[in-house]
């Protein structure tokens, strides 16, 4: 009887390691979700400001289907990304700027069992716009900004080889030949709102940032469309940034509140480096304490940034 109930287990084990064999398979290497590229103040005018940073996010298990059924996605989703950005200031209320960001497959988690390998095709990137407004009483503002970034995203297309067998065991990638590959260059918007509170040295701010996912259809009967928009997801974060003039150190954490209906990166961490440098003088505009008296705010000078001014752009931002 001992057996008999050992060799069950192992049959049931084994049913549940399956894959679902169908004619069709699909793969892509997208970006997890996370907080917009810039975060905090807007610089004031004149103001410009490099950055770059390193961001790592983490798995939420409980999202994995043990089972890949025919319908599922069929995706790597990063876990690390390299990003960076360029900003400039228009008005003490208004930016624009650029953004940049690197993932690789190396660091990637599959959606689930069965997702085909992108070999020879492994990493992605994304570059786009970036625009913030700002309102600010005293240390507190309020920061809406949004974001727009076209993407190169691996892809890979396989069908299933005639002398696949009914029956199988593991994820079944043996029994599959590649037909396409190639990259797709899809578009993604963002938005986000914030509120940021700034001290002689540290800024803080926290806020939520909403954007679109992708998805496919991993495992299909008939050949399917590369990459779809999927669901859009809610990113609440939080940031904070050290400010030595002329350079900013920060930090950001964050988490997805919401699930696209696939396993991917749930929580995350990040951290940047990056320069502030004042680009011109404005009339009238003098350092506080040379004739702007006390509780006037110093503008640059053509010169590095002053530490002590009360304009400087305040960040907790990940890539300034």
């Amino acid at each position: 009887m001992s057996l008999r109930l050992v060799a069950l287990a192992m049959a049931l084990v084994s049913l549940a390691a399956c894959t679902t064999l169908t004619p069709y398979r699909q793969a892509a290497l997208v970006p997890m979700a996370s907080p917009p590229a810039v975060t905090g103040h807007t610089l004031q005018a004149g103001e410009l400001a490099l950055s770059g940073g390193l961001e790592a996010a983490g798995s939420d298990l409980r999202d994995l289907d043990p089972v890949s059924n025919e319908g599922d996605p069929g995706l790597w989703v990063t876990t690390n990304l390299t990003r960076g950005s360029g900003r400039i200031g228009l008005s003490d209320s208004l930016e624009i700027g650029v953004h940049g960001l690197y993932g690789s497959i190396a660091s990637a988690t599959a959606t689930s069992p069965g997702v085909m390998d992108l070999d020879g095709a492994e990493w992605m990137t994304g570059v786009g716009p970036t625009l913030g407004l700002a309102h600010r009483v005293g240390a507190l503002g309020i920061v809406v900004r949004t974001e727009a970034t076209r993407y190169s995203l691996p892809y890979a297309k396989f069908k299933l080889r005639g002398d696949a067998p009914e029956v199988i065991r593991g994820d079944g990638k043996e029994y599959y030949k590649r037909y396409d590959q190639g990259y797709a260059y899809p578009w993604r918007f963002g938005a986000s709102g914030e509120v940021t509170w700034r001290s002689r040295h540290v800024d803080l701010s926290g806020g939520a940032a909403a954007h679109a996912t992708f998805t496919n259809n991993g495992f299909s009967a008939r050949p399917m469309p590369t990459l779809e928009p999927g669901p859009t997801v809610l990113v609440p974060y939080g940031t904070a940034e050290l400010r030595l003039d002329p350079v900013r150190i920060g930090a950001r954490t964050w988490y997805v509140a919401n699930s696209p209906g696939y396993s991917m990166p749930r929580y995350g961490v990040g951290v940047t480096a990056g320069l502030l440098f004042g680009l011109a003088q404005r009339s009238g505009d003098a350092p506080v304490g040379e004739g702007g008296g006390a509780g006037t705010p110093g503008r640059s000078t053509g010169h590095l940034a002053d530490a002590s001014s009360t304009h400087f752009p305040t960040a907790g931002s990940l890539n300034r």
